[in-house]
């Protein structure tokens, strides 16, 4: 069972996809367009994720957590 979620964001691109992040400190990734989460990331954080953002033009998004830190991600993988 996944934790609450506490932040959000949408790919800025042609792509239709969305990144959750949890109370539990970890990112999951949705295939809008299937609408099933396509991949999990265990752990991302040792806390709560409470933000999160794709960077505009490209495939990276940034996250941050009550664990005070800030991670960068690149959404390299396919959904099919």
């Amino acid at each position: 069972q996944e934790s609450p979620v506490r932040a959000l964001t949408f790919r800025k691109d042609e792509q239709p996809i969305l990144v959750t992040g949890g109370t539990d400190g970890n990112i999951l990734i949705w295939d809008l367009a299937k609408r099933k989460c396509c991949a999990r990331v265990s752990s991302a954080h040792q806390a709560s994720i409470h933000s999160l953002e794709f960077v505009d033009g490209t495939s990276s998004f940034v996250s941050a957590g009550a664990d005070n830190a800030i991670r960068s991600w690149i959404f390299d993988g396919t959904t099919d």
